[in-house]
């Protein structure tokens, strides 16, 4: 079901204009992923519990290797230039 399914079941059931209807829907969706986004849950009596949960980020092997690979070669240089820092030449 869309927003448009949503708009037209709630010109079925409630009598409403189509264009009351939809501003209807659209302040409740609104406001549903304003307190979403404020990581806030929302409970809807006979609907149930909304929430956002971020997951961690998942890396394959590839990208770990990949991530490795570049990080150590710059690692790398930092250290040889950390390790001339003071030096005199």
């Amino acid at each position: 079901m869309n927003k448009s399914d949503l708009i037209e079941e709630a010109v079925k059931r409630s009598g409403l204009t189509r264009r009351d209807a939809s501003r209807g829907v659209e302040a409740a969706l609104d406001t549903i992923k304003r307190e979403l986004g404020s990581a806030h849950i929302v409970h809807i009596r006979g609907l149930g519990r909304l929430h956002f949960e971020t997951e961690a980020a998942r890396l394959s092997a590839s990208d770990v290797r990949r991530l490795l690979e570049t990080n150590s070669r710059w690692l790398g240089r930092q250290i040889e230039t950390n390790s001339n820092c003071g030096r005199q030449p």
